[in-house]
C-alpha cells in the first residue's frame, strides 16, 4: 500500500483522506496518534486490530469543542460542562459515561466510558474543525512504547497506513487521564497537566 507524507495538517488532500476512512499518522499535542475519523466504525476497527490489545479499553477521541463529545454520546451531568470547559484545552484526557449509542458503539464497546480532550495545538483543532472528531490511541502496537518520530512509526506499521504528518521529534509527557464522577476527578494516568486540587476527589 503507497501513503502520502505531508508536513501540514491543514492540507486538502489530508483532509479529503481523513474524511474518505483513510488511517494514519498526525502530530498530536503529546505525542503522535494513529489516527482516523471517529464517526468511521470501519476505520477504528481497521486501527484496533493493527494495534492489538483489548477492545474494551477506550481510545482518546480528540474534538474540538465539547459539543462534539455529546454528539458521540457522551453524557454529562450537573456542573460537569461548565468545570471541562474551565479546563480545556488542555493536554488532559476525561472519562466520562456515556449514553450507549448504538451509533458510535465502537468508540467504547465494552467499557463504561467514553474518553476525550480537546488538544492545545491550534492547527490540530482547525483540522478537527475541518473533518469531525478524531479517533487518537498512541502510534505503536499496545505492548511497545510510542512512535516519537514518523521514521518509527513506519517500523510499526510499515505499509499498512495510508498516510503520515511529519512534524519531527515528539518527546513530551503523555497527557493527564482522569475518571469525571460528578464534580471530582479520579487520575489513573499523571501526565503533564495538573488538575487543580479542588477537583480532586478522594
Amino acid at each position: 500500500m503507497s501513503s502520502n507524507t505531508y508536513i501540514d495538517l491543514i492540507n486538502p488532500q489530508l483532509i479529503n483522506q481523513i474524511q474518505q476512512g483513510d488511517i494514519g499518522i498526525l502530530p498530536t499535542d503529546t505525542s503522535y496518534g494513529l489516527c482516523c475519523l471517529a464517526t468511521n466504525k470501519i476505520s477504528v476497527e481497521r486501527i484496533q486490530k493493527l494495534r492489538g490489545g483489548p477492545k474494551n479499553k477506550p481510545g482518546i477521541i480528540l474534538i474540538d469543542s465539547l459539543d462534539k463529545a455529546l454528539e458521540l454520546g457522551a453524557v454529562l451531568f450537573g456542573d460537569q460542562r461548565k468545570i471541562l470547559d474551565s479546563i480545556y484545552p488542555a493536554n488532559f484526557s476525561v472519562l466520562v459515561k456515556h449514553a450507549h449509542n448504538d451509533k458510535y458503539k465502537h468508540l467504547y464497546e465494552g467499557s463504561k466510558y467514553l474518553s476525550f480532550r480537546i488538544p492545545t495545538l491550534p492547527e490540530l483543532r482547525k483540522l478537527i474543525r475541518n473533518v469531525g472528531p478524531i479517533f487518537a490511541p498512541l502510534a505503536c502496537p499496545v505492548d511497545l512504547s510510542p512512535a516519537s518520530t514518523v521514521s518509527q512509526s513506519r517500523q510499526y506499521f510499515s505499509d499498512q497506513l495510508d498516510f503520515y504528518v511529519d512534524k519531527g521529534e515528539l518527546v513530551s509527557l503523555p497527557s493527564t487521564m482522569a475518571i469525571m464522577n460528578n464534580d471530582k476527578f479520579q487520575v489513573i494516568r499523571q501526565g503533564s497537566y495538573f488538575i487543580p486540587k479542588s477537583l480532586l476527589g478522594r
